[in-house]
């Protein structure tokens, strides 16, 4: 039984770091890239070299990947009773606030639109986390 818990923890850890590369390519990237494009338009000539933009890409989607293992932490933490679904769900207005940091972190950007794509993954995988805590403690 561990064998196949500890196999599906790492297979379910690629799978959602890949997701959350796909979703940094494709949703998160385009609306940042969008933003720096038209930000001061007009006023500021965008000079973005090939080493920045590579940068850009592989800071934004390593950081969002990394932010798609919420669940498997959760579950970790709650498969070695440090913490309970139920303590998970009772502290959910304070993961509202830190997921609002880590998106205002994780983007490269300081318009809402791209924090709001940010966070809004982040709060849906912390409640999925929640949920899969659940059925792991039954």
């Amino acid at each position: 039984m561990k064998k196949i818990f500890i196999f599906l923890l790492f297979s379910d850890r690629f799978f959602l770091f890949v997701l959350g590369l796909i979703f940094s390519y494709y949703i998160l990237s385009p609306f940042a890239l969008n933003f720096f494009s038209t930000y001061s338009d007009g006023l500021v000539e965008s000079t973005l070299s090939i080493k920045q933009y590579f940068d850009f890409y592989i800071k934004l989607m390593f950081s969002t990947g990394i932010g798609f293992q919420i669940p498997i932490i959760l579950v970790i933490l709650g498969k070695s009773k440090l913490v309970t679904s139920n303590q998970m769900l009772s502290q959910w207005r304070y993961v509202i606030i830190i997921c609002s940091i880590a998106a205002a972190v994780i983007t490269p950007t300081t318009d809402p639109v791209t924090q709001l794509i940010t966070c809004l993954p982040l709060i849906g995988l912390y409640f999925l986390g929640v949920f899969l805590t659940k059925l792991s403690e039954n």
